[in-house]
């Protein structure tokens, strides 16, 4: 029984290359990945994000807080499942699953990485004065992988800046105020394997705002300099407030358009992965699928323990002994020979004489 490794190039393009791993020992209980996984099972127990049940960490070992040496502020987290799939109730071996693929989070970034500019109206109400203007908001979304062995974990991360052009009027003055204002959200991603589910995202908002003119009834008169700097001077004992509402507003603006544009995307994720995927493979998609991810790829491991060919103690007496090895332009897959040949044998072609067209037709 033999390991194939396969490795994808994405980006360099390098052609597919295939490689024969040694078997290990079969008295030893050890996978080739170093690990003991001895006939067992995941639990039934096993993590999933309740719909009801808030949680109250921080992310404080996020990099993008650790890097500014202050803690992440701590809120309160309630979870938002993106789509409801069936439970299932036994999980592959995630090391010793006979094929893993793992996807690394440079090419994850490469393909998932949105940039977006928008310019809108500004009509609000910010310490009493009625504010219209605009603001152009300009953002990033990246992928985070965080390490978790139960489900595989990512962060959608989003960094941006809003720049805003507005006028705060009041009965006094009407105040020209530019603002730079710095966002950075972060959206917690859970794959089981089988569905995706979410956390609603924390949102931080860094106010800058500057009061560079003003204008009164006094303009044009010998006053009209005197009331300006007064109204200037006015608005800048006002800052701490306006600053607050600034960035109180700017959270509740943000955040649900992050999470709904996160939500709608990766409910079509589930869609696509339940109907289409199932739907197109049949008889050859898994019965046992799992996630797990580190802080630099994320591996989906798959099996079909339930087929007679597919005998987890035939599996796990063999493995691949290599090193892995991260490639950020690069999909590598695992596949154990027990996989083809149980495929082969699902697809019925023994004993058949086709032409190319007519297997690449069956295979497709």
């Amino acid at each position: 029984m033999r390991w194939f490794s396969v490795f994808v190039g994405v980006v360099s393009l390098l052609p597919a290359s295939m490689t024969f791993g040694q078997s290990r020992d079969p008295r030893t209980p050890v996978c080739a990945c170093g690990v003991d996984h001895s006939l067992r099972f995941a639990s039934s127990d096993a993590r999933f994000f309740s719909q009801t049940e808030p949680t109250h960490r921080s992310i404080v070992a996020d990099p993008f807080f650790s890097s500014r040496g202050v803690p992440a502020p701590v809120t309160k987290h309630s979870v938002a499942r993106v789509e409801h799939l069936e439970p299932t109730p036994v999980r592959a071996i995630a090391d010793c699953a006979p094929l893993q693929i793992s996807i690394p989070e440079g090419l994850l970034n490469r393909l998932l990485t949105e940039d977006r500019s928008e310019i809108a109206p500004v009509r609000d109400v910010i310490a009493k004065a009625d504010v219209i203007g605009r603001q152009q908001t300009s953002t990033r979304v990246v992928v985070d992988l965080k390490p978790s062995a139960d489900d595989a974990e990512l962060h959608l991360v989003l960094t941006g800046a809003v720049h805003s052009n507005t006028v705060g009027v009041t009965s006094q003055a009407a105040v020209k105020t530019l603002g730079r204002h710095d966002v950075l959200a972060i959206k917690p991603v859970m794959f089981d394997g089988y569905q995706i589910t979410t956390k609603r995202p924390q949102v931080w908002v860094d106010v800058h705002n500057e009061h560079v003119d003003a204008a009164t009834a006094f303009d044009g008169t010998l006053f009209g300099g005197m009331a300006r700097n007064t109204a200037i001077k006015t608005a800048n004992k006002q800052k701490k407030q306006v600053d607050a509402e600034t960035a109180e507003h700017l959270v509740a603006q943000l955040g649900p358009q992050f999470n709904r544009d996160a939500d709608r995307q990766l409910a079509q994720f589930n869609r696509e992965w339940r109907d289409s995927l199932r739907s197109r493979f049949g008889d050859l998609w898994p019965r046992q699928m799992s996630a797990r991810s580190t802080d630099s790829e994320l591996v989906l491991s798959a099996a079909w323990a339930d087929a007679p060919e597919m005998n987890w103690n035939e599996v796990n007496k063999t493995g691949s002994s290599g090193t892995r090895t991260i490639d950020n332009d690069a999909v590598k897959v695992w596949l154990h020979e027990s996989v083809v040949n149980a495929w082969l044998r699902k697809l019925d072609l023994g004993g058949k004489t086709m032409t190319e067209a007519e297997l690449r037709g069956v295979l497709e």
